[in-house]
């Protein structure tokens, strides 16, 4: 029997976020650093930023990073001056993927297509490096356009292979990723939304598991990101309304069995779609924000790296209309603000995953959705941070097992 509420406290291969008075002990290497992890030997890694640490230790057990290229990661994060989206960083992390790029098509030309896909999906990942958080600049808009580049040229390798689907709604495009395992019949589906900083092309990690377990996968940038044309704002959800009334007539998609997926902020989709829509039957969400992550209290706490994402995909600039007015607009975003958070009218289960010492989101959210009433489950690292990277390995295979169990799909 599933055990609703579910929290559990696990003391292990985590880190802390903590800021600490005395000098952080960080290591030279991220390898170094992540097989470090349980003893908390090392506070961080030298010339990486902290938010960026956990996520690397993600991308070295993916395979994404390995030994040998872990050397031009370091090596351009500390030219950049461990600075993402200033010059320095956009031209460092360029730099490599135009390497790794030039490295894939001679192995396509000499008809190598592990060594191409292998060059092709790094050449992505450093050119995503390059623009992240967001195109903040003409340097990082023409660093994520190659990344788009390169990781259709990996994805063209994968198997199974990526489909680009673009689908038109309210006047402009959806571009989507639709990946279907081999099958002679209609697949359960899951849909993806990605956060406010990884996008479409960083999903792979979530998505192959999926693949393993038998769903199709379709992938849709959240508004305000990647190849969105739509802004991040009060009913923006209908964005990915508009998605699954498309993909659901697709005759290898089974209609009645259509999950969702999100990550970061991809969660506040996540949550969403369980509150609103009938055709997805179960949810899942990562660390998204909901209610207090838009309030003024906690936009004034946040990094400043996120703050400037954050609202950046709503469109709205300080400059333009004022500090102020940005965070009433931004108020308004909140699921709570919308009505939307409500138990007698919520379509589907959730499913809600975070770490304790999350500082991206708020950490509350959670409690929020759960005094509201709402039908949740929740899956909490103590000692975890924002989408308990840490604990990737252990809640990426409970939400599939979560998601067969709630949509019926054996």
């Amino acid at each position: 029997m599933f055990i609703k509420k579910l929290s559990l406290t696990l003391l292990l291969c985590c880190v802390s976020f903590a800021t600490h008075a005395k000098k952080e002990n960080k290591s030279e290497t991220l390898h170094d650093f992540c097989s470090n992890l349980a003893s908390k030997k090392y506070q961080g890694v030298e010339g990486l930023p902290n938010i960026l640490v956990m996520r690397g230790c993600a991308w070295m057990k993916a395979g994404i990073i390995d030994q040998e290229s872990e050397g031009h990661f370091l090596s351009a994060a500390r030219k950049g001056n461990g600075k993402p989206a200033s010059p320095e960083w956009i031209q460092e992390f360029t730099k490599v993927g135009d390497i790794a790029f030039k490295e894939a098509e001679t192995a396509e030309m000499n008809k190598n297509k592990k060594e191409a896909h292998k060059k092709y999906e790094l050449a992505s990942h450093f050119f995503y490096m390059a623009r992240w958080p967001h195109m903040f600049s003409k340097e990082s808009t023409e660093a994520f356009k190659k990344h788009v580049i390169a990781y259709r040229k990996a994805g063209a390798y994968l198997n199974p292979p990526i489909q680009e689907l673009k689908v038109p709604y309210d006047g402009k495009t959806i571009v989507a990723h639709l990946r279907l395992p081999s099958s002679d019949k209609p697949l359960p589906l899951i849909v993806f939304s990605p956060g406010i900083d990884d996008w479409k092309g960083e999903m792979n990690d979530f998505i192959n598991p999926m693949l393993k377990a038998g769903f199709a996968t379709l992938v849709v940038d959240l508004p305000g990101t990647g190849e969105s044309e739509y802004r991040l704002a009060p009913g923006s959800h209908k964005v990915f309304t508009a998605a699954i009334n498309f993909i659901k007539k697709n005759p290898k998609i089974n209609a009645d069995k259509i999950g969702f997926y999100g990550l970061s902020g991809g969660g506040y989709f996540a949550t969403a779609m369980a509150l609103t829509n009938p055709n997805v039957k179960a949810s899942v969400n990562i660390g998204g924000p909901v209610h207090y992550s838009f309030t003024k209290q906690w936009l004034e706490e946040t990094p400043k790296s996120v703050y400037a994402t954050i609202t950046r995909c709503a469109g709205l600039s300080d400059k333009k209309i004022g500090h102020d007015q940005v965070l009433k607009e931004m108020a308004k975003i909140s699921l709570a603000e919308q009505g939307l958070v409500n138990p007698s009218t919520q379509k589907a289960p959730l499913l809600t995953i975070n770490g304790e010492q999350d500082f991206i989101a708020h950490r509350g959210e959670y409690r929020f959705l759960d005094e509201k009433g709402i039908n949740q489950d929740t899956l909490i690292f103590e000692n975890d941070g924002h989408v308990a990277p840490a604990h990737f390995d252990i809640h990426i295979p409970f939400s599939i097992n979560w998601l067969k169990k709630k949509m019926m799909v054996r």
